[in-house]
């Protein structure tokens, strides 16, 4: 079994602390956390079957619907959050389809509003959740500069928010490169593609103070530190 994500919780207000996991497999479970930190009984599992790669788990900011994307099978799923003094339930309350061979990789989650980077279509999509519980794609971008044109080994792989969730940061592979994204009204608008500085970036993340940027490169073994503009929010390295 190969885990792709974990995800701490803790529901409100039974204060039960709970981790999520997805696996490459297509598995989804939930397991109790005990105050000593160790892993308690099994609240939830499901398996999405056949070609499925499970890769990413979300949780919306007010703590009520879980989001998990299946990179195999080219869709979103939602679950809503059932808790209550005994234990956490999820229901699936639907899901988006992608076009096949979108490979939906990684969520950022700003209100209502969902941003999914793809994997080998190298895509930024736009969706938002709907009070009917329902997706809309508001619309879809490349990761890329204008007329870039896409490598046969160009995947988009890691994406995060800033601190005031008005700007998104993502990692593509082959070209090996950090865009950044303005969202000025929700809206998407690429404002830098700068080199990563290393080879196949994987994850990036922000520094809690939210002055840096870490990209992990895998191939090359290393770790760049950008500084971010605290005007313009682009990256320097």
């Amino acid at each position: 079994m190969v885990l792709m994500a974990l995800v701490l919780l803790q529901s409100i207000p039974y204060e039960i602390f709970y981790i999520l996991l997805v696996t490459q497999t297509g598995a989804f479970l939930a397991f109790r956390l005990k105050k000593d930190g160790t892993i308690g009984k099994k609240l939830y599992e499901e398996h999405f079957g056949k070609n499925s790669h499970i890769h990413h788990v979300c949780l919306s900011q007010n703590g009520d619907f879980i989001f998990i994307t299946d990179l195999g099978n080219d869709k979103l799923f939602a679950y809503q959050v059932h808790e209550t003094s005994c234990g956490i339930d999820f229901c699936n309350i639907g899901c988006f389809s992608f076009p096949n061979q979108t490979e939906p990789r990684h969520i950022a989650i700003k209100n209502n509003d969902l941003y999914i980077i793809t994997e080998i279509s190298c895509k930024l999509y736009h969706l938002r959740f709907l009070e009917d519980l329902t997706f809309e794609c508001i619309e879809v971008h490349s990761l890329l500069p204008e007329n870039t044109n896409l490598g046969d080994d160009f995947t988009g792989c890691a994406i995060t928010l800033s601190q005031n969730k008005d700007f998104l940061y993502t990692s593509i592979r082959g070209h090996n490169s950090i865009s950044v994204f303005s969202l000025k009204n929700q809206t998407p608008d690429l404002i830098q593609n700068v080199s990563c500085h290393g080879n196949n970036p994987r994850d990036i993340t922000i520094c809690k103070n939210g002055t840096s940027l870490l990209c992990a490169n895998y191939l090359s073994d290393s770790v760049s530190s950008f500084e971010i503009d605290q005007n313009t929010r682009t990256a320097y390295l």
